[in-house]
């Protein structure tokens, strides 16, 4: 997550053309990893007759790990400041 960090000093010191660079990354990153996870599910559900209810579990510990990193992250900021 070091990344948004960069990405958030790049904008407060004014270097939009490298911000604009780190947000067009992460964004594709962040795309990416999202399209892959659809692929899965729907490879699931076609091959594995996997329905959705059974995936919804993982998305949950996947959201609620993503939400208790950026915590931790906005912590260490403040701590910073």
């Amino acid at each position: 997550m070091t990344e948004i960090v960069d990405f958030l000093n790049n904008v407060t010191t004014k270097n939009f053309v490298e911000a604009e660079k780190q947000f067009s990354e992460l964004l594709n990153d962040k795309l990416s990893s999202r399209l892959d996870d659809e692929k899965i599910r729907v490879a699931n559900q076609v091959f594995n007759n996997v329905t959705d209810d059974d995936l919804v579990d993982e998305d949950e510990v996947e959201l609620s790990s993503e939400t208790e990193e950026l915590e931790s992250e906005a912590e260490a900021e403040d701590e910073d400041i």
